[in-house]
């Protein structure tokens, strides 16, 4: 009987104690953007800067009428603008879940010159899978360690499977190239981006 007594108010103890963890409260809004995965976000937003800055300068490159390449400086400056449009969706979605956007910290493109389109494209397809396998650890956070399921319905719709569709054009533009003259191969492909 004396064992009884002790248990009965250890045990209403923790009942009381799970019923209170289980009342919501002002932090678990899940409006707000939780603080990890709005920093995760930021950091993808100067990523996605990056990789526009990056391509843009691929395009520079191959405008030039040293290297005159239009199609594929054309099909670079679309990838930049593309990168550009994924930094202002970042923008608009944190702003939109009531988080503040902190100064960019954006690296510069570290090659202004590549030795060939295939070098070009190499390099392309090394950011494209840094920029993918990011976004798969934003989504990762989102799930683990801010129980997100909206920011990743967000990413999911708006960004992974645009990075699966790049990963394979790419692949796709230098399987084209490598099965050619390099000369040649190059000089068709870029007509073709025309």
């Amino acid at each position: 009987m004396n064992r009884l007594l002790y248990i009965v108010p250890l045990l209403f103890a923790v009942v009381s104690a799970r019923l209170d963890n289980d009342v919501p409260s002002e932090s678990s809004n899940k409006y707000h953007l939780h603080e990890t995965c709005r920093v995760a976000l930021q950091n993808q937003i100067d990523r996605e800067l990056h990789a526009s800055l990056v391509y843009q300068q691929m395009a520079a490159h191959f405008e030039n009428n040293k290297v005159a390449r239009k199609g594929f400086a054309k099909f670079f400056m679309d990838n930049s603008n593309e990168e550009r449009d994924h930094a202002q969706k970042l923008i608009s979605y944190i702003n939109s879940r009531g988080g503040t956007i902190a100064a960019f910290r954006v690296s510069m493109p570290k090659d202004t010159t590549w030795a060939s389109a295939r070098a070009a494209l190499e390099s392309a397809l090394e950011l494209e899978i840094e920029v993918n396998n990011a976004l798969h650890e934003v989504h990762g956070k989102a799930e683990r360690d801010c129980t997100d399921p909206q920011l990743q319905d967000f990413l999911e719709a708006n960004f992974l499977n645009e990075q699966v569709e790049s990963i394979d054009n790419i692949h796709r533009l230098l399987a084209t190239l490598n099965g050619m003259d390099q000369g040649l191969g190059e000089y068709l492909v870029n007509k073709d981006l025309q």
